[in-house]
């Protein structure tokens, strides 16, 4: 049996006649497993081979797969290598399944059955066809050439990254991420499409993106969409831990999570107003390089600190030791737009025992 011929398994498939220098018609699967290092493995009645542990074929120089695998219990490793073609992949791997760093298009001819990653990033992809519907642990597409998650996997237990990629739509990828769900730095245009849960973090920096419409109903980690083009944040989540809408073109926060329990970041847009943000924030709360003159609209609560650095309110908010003080202040209603009622704020101030002082950057005395 270790020197039965490959003949059977690769006659009349020219596309696998060749791989790298292997000649599969005249060199036996002993002869083979020894170059490529394959232990434990055996021949199935169909010709393909069965492996008990794991598959190492990276950094070969490889353009096909060298045999025809039928089932690795252990992970399955082509990555940077050469190849154009999946077929020969073993239909079922226990582990790890990683192709990443080839000159493939395509996934078709690969394994229907991955035990834990599917890795085929830094490839040539432009479709998802031939994966798995399901997977148990991460799925990492990045850095291909996708327009389409259509043909992808419909769940995924673990992470799944598309990110740098041609993406103008979720459609077609999977309903439910367990982890991270990354498609940050595609060209979307919209959020329809995008899973209905991820457990962890939606990352969608770095698109073209004026809305949040679409956006996954359950997160349960951060939602980053800070860099896009945003002009308004409706379709937030309600509820989210850490919220990141920083370098936008927002004038407005409404449409914001009503509850963060980590930071909410709204820095660098064109804010006015705080009006319509959070009511509470468990930490941090930065809202710098914005135009505001005041932090009306700001939450009532804010675990952490509140920035407000680069914003004229800033000459006024810095005077007070903490948020609360200046919250506290503004029970002496002393703002009025960009002027201040110099009786009552020197009222306020002499309340923490702070000097009133000649003038204020950006404010006037009335």
């Amino acid at each position: 049996m270790k020197h039965i011929k490959l003949f059977e398994n690769f006659e009349g498939d020219e596309s696998l006649s060749e791989s790298s220098d292997v000649n599969p018609l005249s060199e036996s699967i002993e002869s083979i497993c020894d170059r490529f290092r394959i232990k434990n493995w055996k021949v199935n009645p169909d010709g393909t081979i069965d492996v008990k542990g794991n598959v190492s074929l990276i950094s070969m120089e490889l353009i096909k797969l060298p045999l025809k695998f039928g089932k690795v219990t252990g992970h399955f490793q082509c990555d940077r290598n050469e190849l154009v073609t999946l077929v020969g992949s073993p239909r079922e791997v226990g582990g790890d399944f990683s192709c990443s760093r080839n000159n493939l298009s395509t996934l078709e001819g690969g394994p229907t059955h991955v035990g834990l990653d599917f890795w085929c990033s830094n490839n040539k992809l432009t479709s998802l066809e031939g994966s798995p519907s399901n997977i148990v642990g991460k799925f990492i597409c990045h850095n291909n050439k996708l327009t389409t998650l259509e043909g992808g996997p419909k769940e995924v237990g673990g992470d799944f990254w598309c990110e740098n990629n041609r993406l103008t739509s979720l459609e077609g990828g999977p309903r439910v991420v367990g982890r991270d769900f990354n498609c940050n730095h595609n060209q979307l245009v919209t959020l329809e499409g995008a899973p209905n849960k991820v457990g962890s973090i939606f990352n969608c920096e770095g698109n073209q993106l004026t809305t949040l419409k679409g956006c996954s109903i359950e997160i349960g980690g951060g939602l980053w969409a800070h860099d896009n083009k945003l002009t308004s944040l409706e379709g937030a989540p309600r509820k989210i831990h850490n919220f990141q809408c920083s370098k936008n073109n927002l004038t407005s926060l409404e449409g914001s999570p009503i509850e963060v329990s980590g930071g909410f970041f709204c820095w660098r847009n064109k804010l006015t107003s705080l009006e319509g943000g959070p009511n509470k924030v468990g930490r941090d709360f930065n809202c710098e390089n914005n135009i505001l003159i005041n932090l009306e609209g700001a939450p009532k609560e804010i675990g952490g600190k509140l920035d407000c650095k680069e914003n004229p309110i800033f000459a006024v908010y810095k005077l007070f030791p903490d948020y609360k003080s200046y919250q506290d202040s503004l029970d002496y209603d002393y703002l009025r737009g960009i002027n201040i009622d110099r009786k009552r704020f020197e009222e306020a101030l002499d309340e923490f025992g702070i000097e009133v002082p000649e003038s204020i950057t950006g404010y006037k005395y009335i």
